[in-house]
């Protein structure tokens, strides 16, 4: 409109005028600098008490370093900012009472290059527990700098990148090049190697980000270096899940016996015919399961996929064969494995503590000729276990099993510890695991690689942690240095609570590749994609969920095509 045209006008011939902040002048003024000092005892006090010699020379130091900031990057700031204000250039003209033409117009000696930013690859973590740093380190790097291999789970260094917002795996391939405000060049690895060993904290450590292709080479050269029980073959995610097939095989048996059939029968999920209400254990060399289907009942189809109003045709006809031939022996039934399995996850969730959860699903789309779209099981994400998720670290010492004094516990009791093998025999054995982790505090002493060598379980600060068994406890443990101490050597990750029960509940069918179809007894929308799916999930968590084998339900609904009429 004409106001837009007298704010942002200007020119003519199609030209575009837009208005830029540019810096003319710069007064930098500071009242008042304050240096405290935090502490305990009189030295503290003494110290303050000089500190106010220096706040004339600090108050000097810090106007002088932010004059120089913004001359090296009054680029970089002005960029910054005529960025943020290119959407407000009107109100801000109107509010002022300007117009274009009042502007001075900007001339090429004007600009210049805007400097480079603060640099987005230079990370600072500052580690403030008492126990190991955490890190991978590659020492032999080309390059001469002490390179980082990973921070790998339950580590401090994990923890605190996290806490810090960022990615832990952003530091892969990252060269240290400062630690507590000490510099570090090419090949002075041994030095920075001396400031990381030191115990004292807080220890702060300056990490340079790698290019992908830097932190992939880091990556490769230390896992050729591995041999053993070191080496890589399936990661620490464990086994992959399998993808969902079609299973066209028929299970027949045969019952020759006088007398009840030793089968429970329910209503399939979705009323095509009947299926087995648990997995019968007279049976067991035919590997009949839970939720398998009744296809067949002397060689005679029984699967009806015709519904009508009450949606019961597949179970009426089941029903009438068995009626009709139950008493006949021998009788053959024959069974095919379900395309629909709904998991109850509130029932398997109700009354106790489990790990994982909606973050478990990885989602997918699917799109079909016909235009439809079909949510997928993409892959399930394994969970921190239960000692990483009580907050134990790598180096934190095991001190008891189900009230069992063990390792660094038994300075408390005359005593003496279980062996390490002994100790990792009673967790496998045990379930319903509870421990108890120590770890130092500030002022204890010193720690190795794998835990403290002087611990005051007394003075420790105690960590607790539960577990269903072992397997998602997600630790591995080792001897500490100080003799018959046990330490945590390292985390993995372990199945969830979703995981775990598809996989009981399928009986090892495939997993992956199943379609979502209800969740909490509401249809999917044809509008549902992976996130809103997820989010329904999570909204109502822990809810029930229906799964589909596509492939399956195919197979299975041409077999109840060919059953003839009622």
């Amino acid at each position: 409109d004409d106001d837009d045209d007298d704010d942002g006008g200007g020119g003519g011939g199609g030209e575009l005028w837009e208005p830029i902040l540019c810096l003319s002048n710069r007064t930098v003024s500071v009242g008042g600098a304050e240096l405290v000092l935090h502490g305990e005892g009189k030295i503290t006090w003494i110290l303050n008490k000089l500190a106010n010699i220096f706040k004339g020379p600090l108050r000097d130091y810090v106007v002088s370093v932010i004059g120089s900031a913004i001359t090296k990057r009054s680029g970089w700031l002005l960029r910054e900012l005529n960025a943020a204000l290119s959407k407000y250039w009107g109100v801000i003209l109107r509010t002022a009472n300007l117009k274009m033409t009042d502007l001075k117009e900007v001339s090429p000696q004007d600009i210049t290059d805007s400097a480079p930013g603060p640099a987005d690859n230079v990370h600072d973590l500052i580690f403030r527990e008492q126990v190991p740093l955490g890190i991978n380190l590659l020492l032999n790097d080309e390059s001469g700098f002490v390179r980082v291999v990973d921070f790998p789970r339950g580590s401090q260094s994990r923890k605190v990148a996290q806490e810090k917002k960022l990615d832990p795996d952003l530091f892969e391939g990252s060269s240290i090049v400062s630690v507590n405000g000490s510099s570090f060049g090419k090949y002075e690895q041994g030095g920075v190697m001396g400031m990381l060993r030191d115990p004292v904290r807080p220890k702060t450590i300056r990490f340079v980000l790698a290019r992908t292709e830097d932190a992939e080479k880091v990556r490769t050269f230390a896992e050729e270096g591995k041999d053993g029980d070191d080496a890589p073959g399936l990661s620490e995610e464990g086994a992959s899940l399998e993808s969902a097939e079609r299973m066209p095989n028929i299970a027949t048996i045969n019952i020759v016996e006088e007398g009840p059939l030793g089968l429970k029968f329910a209503v399939a999920d979705d009323g095509i015919g009947l299926s087995l209400a648990e997995s019968p254990e007279k049976f067991t060399t035919h590997k009949l399961c839970k939720g398998d289907l009744l296809s067949h009942v002397n060689g005679t189809p029984v699967l009806d996929d015709d519904d009508d109003d009450d949606g019961n045709t597949g179970k009426e006809r089941a029903l009438k064969f068995l009626e009709a031939n139950g008493a006949t022996r021998p009788l053959t039934l024959g069974f095919v494995k379900p395309y629909l399995r709904l998991i109850d996850f509130e029932r398997i969730c109700a009354n106790k503590d489990v790990l994982g959860g909606p973050d478990e699903f990885i989602l997918d789309e699917t799109k079909h000729e016909s235009g439809s779209t079909t949510i997928v099981l993409k892959d399930l994400r394994k969970v921190d276990g239960g000692a990483e998720s009580g907050g134990v670290f790598i180096g934190d010492h095991l001190i008891s099993v189900n009230g069992l004094s063990v390792g660094a516990g038994c300075q408390t009791t005359s005593d003496p510890s279980l062996k390490l093998e002994d100790v990792v025999l009673l967790l496998k054995n045990k379930k319903s695991l509870s421990l108890k982790f120590a770890r130092p505090r500030g002022e204890q002493d010193r720690w190795n690689i794998y835990g403290s060598s002087s611990i005051d379980v007394r003075s420790a600060m105690i960590l607790n942690a539960t577990a269903e068994d072992y397997e998602q406890l997600g630790c591995e443990f080792c001897k500490g240095r100080e003799y018959g101490t046990i330490v945590v050597k390292k985390f993995n990750a372990v199945r969830g609570v979703v995981r775990r029960s598809m996989e009981e509940e399928l009986g090892g069918r495939g997993i992956l590749n199943l379609s979502i179809e209800r969740v909490g007894g509401q249809v999917l929308p044809s509008y549902a994609s992976p996130q809103i799916v997820k989010n329904a999930i999570k909204r109502n968590w822990p809810t029930q969920v229906l799964f589909a084998n596509r492939a399956q339900s195919e197979w299975v609904k041409g077999l109840a095509s060919q059953a003839s009429p009622k």
